[in-house]
């Protein structure tokens, strides 16, 4: 038999449970909520009143799961117009951006949010004398306009449907990040208004290499934003985090890699990723391949350079004279190589260095014995 106190004890238990779950949930809730999730706009889907005239705007209703107040209209997209005692009608957004309105004729939508485009149809039902105080409410019952690309070295190229306005960095996240072998500058093509992509027909008919080509240059009737993507690349942020359009293209390319080739007496020879700066001088990229050995003869180094003619240039690279400032330092361009050479007097005193201290411990090992 369970003990009055055992079960106020599991009362408590239970009730304390409950109260996490449910402060748990509330919390759920909230952060979805303020993350964009699926819950917009408040449980109370309908206004008690929706039935009755009234002289206010009409509140709390559901227009779509999925979408955020801000989301804009398009073509294709369905829309249901409810008029508050004339009834509900649902049409698709034509291509000219229109829908019509029984009595009212056509009412330009695209590009303006539900609650635009409600606020609209009620201006013009009033101002045509149709009904006096008009209460109109626009939901999505399907979208399907809202259309941006992303190209490159991303992780998840592809196409993605806005129900809301993205932004580059929503766009990034949905193409899983940018991929290592991202340049340093990306481009947003974007149609001017009233014209329409001319790359969505290029996508779709295999046309991707031609945009990819030529990452930087504007197609007929559009125009291009460089983006800087450093601070993304970096682990942080874009600055210039602009909000997406219907039809708007990221194009990021690949980097071109450029090497430098650091050889001989250095701690770590090998080719390595010249970076992007303004100037790398050759003390600079030793130092990448871990600085000279100790049998390194580091006034004697020698840096190699093929010009774009083919015209093989020497120059002299005296480490320890640049590096303490008596010469000025050599300036290192992409495919150069630097060779720093052997020395054989230091690696014949390294030799003795090691040698000597055995030598002059034989004869006491001796004397011992």
């Amino acid at each position: 038999m369970t003990s009055p106190l055992r079960k106020s004890g599991w009362a408590a238990y239970l009730g304390l449970l409950a109260a996490a779950v449910g402060l748990n949930l509330g919390f759920a809730n909230r952060a979805w909520s303020q993350q964009g999730g699926y819950i917009a706009y408040p449980r109370n889907l309908i206004s008690e009143n929706i039935g009755q005239p009234t002289t206010g705007r009409i509140t709390g209703l559901k227009r779509m799961p999925g979408l955020m107040p801000d989301y804009r209209l398009g073509v294709r997209d369905k829309v249901q117009v409810t008029i508050v005692g004339q009834g509900a009608i649902e049409r698709e957004i034509t291509v000219t951006g229109e829908i019509t309105i029984p009595f009212l004729g056509t009412v330009a939508v695209a590009e303006l949010t539900p609650e635009e485009a409600e606020t609209k149809i009620a201006e013009e039902l009033k101002a045509r004398d149709l009904i006096k105080e008009p209460q109109v409410l626009v939901s999505v019952t399907s979208y399907v306009s809202k259309r941006v690309y992303v190209l490159g070295a991303v992780d998840v190229p592809g196409e993605y449907n806005m129900s809301f306005r993205y932004t580059l960095m929503d766009l990034m996240f949905l193409a899983g990040g940018l991929d290592f072998s991202a340049a340093r500058y990306g481009y947003l093509h974007r149609a001017k208004p009233g014209t329409a992509p001319t790359w969505r027909p290029l996508l779709t008919d295999g046309g991707m290499d031609d945009m990819m080509k030529d990452p930087d240059v504007a197609r007929p009737g559009s125009e291009v934003i460089r983006i800087d993507l450093q601070p993304l690349k970096e682990g942080g942020v874009l600055e210039e985090n602009i909000l997406l359009r219907d039809g708007d293209l990221f194009n990021v390319p690949t980097a071109e890699v450029k090497l430098v080739y650091i050889l001989g007496e250095v701690e770590s020879p090998g080719a390595y990723e010249f970076p992007n700066e303004d100037r790398v001088t050759a003390t600079q990229a030793i130092t990448w391949a871990n600085g000279p050995t100790s049998t390194a003869n580091v006034s004697e180094g020698m840096l190699v350079r093929q010009g774009i003619d083919g015209q093989r240039t020497e120059i002299s690279v005296d480490y320890e004279a640049m590096l303490f400032g008596r010469e000025p330092n050599v300036e290192v361009q992409p495919g150069d190589l630097i060779f720093v050479p052997h020395s054989a007097a230091k690696a014949m005193g390294s030799e003795m260095a090691r040698i000597i201290p055995g030598m002059i411990q034989y004869p006491i090992y001796r004397l011992v014995r």
